[in-house]
């Protein structure tokens, strides 16, 4: 599985859609095995959404995110697990920990307060479909499964 996740100065990016830098990981059954850095350019969702599922992205872990960038993901069937903040090895250790839920990594002023995206602990346990998936929420007190 490859995951993306967009930085600046050691944290996710704020704004995906303004974000240049991506962080590659490259991971086999829940271990990381190499960390990579890219330049983007963002300029057109359906062109960046292509080039990111060219080069194997399964999943990104993003900030906010407009509409438009999430769908061209999505079509490309790339998971979006959107609304994430922290630094960015805090961000990897808690979605490699299933723990990407807590609150202290979700964007201030999120309206999912109590919620938590669920898509990225589906993804370490599948094999990639070619079809991604939309930010799935839960209570935060359920069970993720």
């Amino acid at each position: 599985m490859k995951l993306a996740i967009p930085h600046w100065q050691n944290q996710i990016s704020p704004v995906f859609d303004v974000a240049d830098t991506l962080l590659l990981v490259d991971m086999i059954q829940g271990s990381v095995t190499t960390l990579n850095n890219i330049t983007i350019q963002n300029d057109d969702p359906h062109t960046l959404a292509e080039s990111i599922a060219n080069i194997g992205v399964n999943v990104l872990i993003c900030g906010a995110i407009s509409r438009p960038f999430e769908s061209a993901l999505v079509q490309k069937g790339i998971d979006v697990i959107a609304q994430t903040r922290g630094q960015i090895d805090e961000v990897l250790d808690a979605f490699l920990a299933n723990q990407l839920g807590q609150g202290k990594y979700l964007m201030p002023g999120c309206s999912r307060k109590q919620k938590v995206c669920q898509s990225y602990h589906h993804a370490i346990n599948r094999s990639h479909s070619g079809r991604g998936r939309r930010r799935k929420c839960v209570n935060r007190n359920q069970e993720l499964r």
